[in-house]
């Protein structure tokens, strides 16, 4: 029930994952994990120095871990970013910050969220 909670809180999708992953214990172990991944330090890191074929590997990677996961919205946001970065259209990325900042605001959610989930397993 807290993961299903977890799930609700971030607009995720726990039955989706529920029938991938085969149990709760792995779903958890997995979400804990997607704390250590650094997809989004470094998406930030290569937008910050405007190297956006490097950005989009990691847009695209944090995409693909969130579709994984059932991070819905953040699967959604980094998708949309992630075809910005690929269709080299830099005057649309460079006048679309919203496209970063939902990616940013998703991420955070997620990752407080994450923070609460390990508090109410120990």
């Amino acid at each position: 029930m807290i993961l299903e909670n977890f799930y609700a809180k971030i607009g995720g999708n726990y039955n989706e994952v529920l029938e991938r992953l085969l149990s709760e214990k792995r779903i958890t172990s997995f979400v804990i994990r997607f704390l250590d991944d650094n997809s989004f330090e470094t998406l930030c890191q290569y937008l910050d120095n405007k190297d956006y074929n490097s950005a989009f590997n990691s847009a695209h990677n944090l995409k693909g871990l969130a579709q994984n996961l059932g991070f819905t919205k953040l699967a959604k946001s980094s998708e949309k970013l992630s075809n910005a970065l690929r269709s080299d259209n830099q005057d649309v990325l460079m006048t679309s910050h919203t496209l970063i900042n939902d990616v940013i605001a998703d991420y955070k959610e997620v990752k407080v969220a994450i923070k609460k989930l390990k508090k109410q397993l120990k």
